[in-house]
């Protein structure tokens, strides 16, 4: 029976769960979707671990999405949580706080896999539509490290939006070049399925994010969102 759009409203603004059998469904989806993927979830195995039928389960869900909407929502809030408990003590404006930051969002994605590979997949209408979600994974924290930074004169003044989504990408594509087995390094970082290689690889990229790559002057390199081609490069090459 379909439920009122009343009572779907109820649902989605609680996401850690009303009751104690739709917070223990959460837990168990949750347990099988870290272990085995969105492959391995499946209402009727829910509903056995959990210990109700399986037709009592689309009391609390309407569906496996709706559940699945609703992990990937309280995975984000987890996410958030683990990535503020680990810059708390880092000071304002600091590299060090951005770097700590990246650590702690590679160690969450390699400690949860398959939550990170379902989300990126997914992409939850439940998160979108939950104000108070931090839905950006990672990025709003980025943005704060970074807006310090300006503000303490650590980086250059520039768009700040743009700085975070560069570093964002950096540190999103070193967990995703590992997850799919894509990166390839060897001595002296490590076998590329090692949550240490991982971290070394980050700490050799932070000379290069301090002082950049270009050994002229950074104005040899312009950026015209106007253009056709937005990217133009002046410097002569030899």
């Amino acid at each position: 029976m379909k439920m009122s759009s009343k009572r779907k409203c109820q649902r989605r603004s609680h996401p850690g769960g009303t009751t104690n059998t739709e917070r223990r469904i959460l837990e168990i989806a949750w347990d099988l979707l870290v272990e085995g993927g969105i492959e391995s979830l499946s209402m009727r195995a829910v509903a056995a671990k959990v210990g109700i039928s399986a037709t009592a389960i689309y009391h609390y869900f309407e569906s496996k999405q709706d559940l699945v909407d609703r992990i990937v929502v309280l995975g984000i809030r987890h996410f958030h949580e683990y990535l503020q408990q680990a810059i708390a003590r880092q000071p304002a404006g600091s590299l060090e706080k951005l770097l700590v930051l990246a650590e702690a969002y590679i160690r969450f994605a390699y400690e949860n896999q398959q939550y990170f590979q379902v989300f990126y997949r997914i992409r939850s209408d439940a998160a979108g539509r939950t104000e108070d979600i931090p839905v950006h994974c990672g990025y709003d924290l980025i943005r704060q490290c970074v807006d310090e930074c300006i503000e303490q004169g650590v980086f250059h003044s520039g768009d700040p939006g743009v700085i975070s989504t560069y570093l964002w990408s950096i540190i999103h594509g070193l967990v995703t070049l590992t997850m799919t087995g894509s990166l390839h390094v060897g001595e002296p970082y490590g076998p590329r399925e090692q949550l240490e290689t991982q971290i070394h690889l980050l700490r050799a990229f932070a000379p290069y994010i301090s002082r950049g790559l270009l050994v002229e002057a950074a104005d040899s390199y312009s950026y015209d969102r106007d253009e056709i081609t937005p990217i133009s490069m002046h410097a002569e090459v030899r």
